[in-house]
């Protein structure tokens, strides 16, 4: 498991970083806030994780977008429910 990235009271730091883009690579490390494992979401985001070499911090999970989003509130981590594809 990548360590914890926080600002010190508890909020996820934002694998942005204040960049415009996020490459897959910023998110290595990142507190992340996901879907239950049995839903189609969070299998192609875990073979996303995967195929890019990215270990996440999987914080808490969810089976619904709401309580998701209210815990990304919270700044309990973040959640990725799109990747860009490479650009390459």
């Amino acid at each position: 498991m990548a360590p914890r990235r926080n600002d010190g009271g508890g909020r996820a730091l934002s694998p942005a970083g204040g960049k415009p883009v996020v490459a897959p690579a910023d998110l290595n490390g990142a507190d992340y806030i996901g879907f239950d494992e049995d839903l189609s979401i969070r299998q192609a985001l875990d073979r996303f994780f995967r195929e890019h070499d990215i270990a996440i911090n999987m914080a808490m999970q969810f089976d619904n977008i709401q309580m998701t989003k209210e815990a990304v509130a919270l700044g309990i981590g973040h959640e990725y429910s799109a990747c860009a594809h490479d650009a390459g």
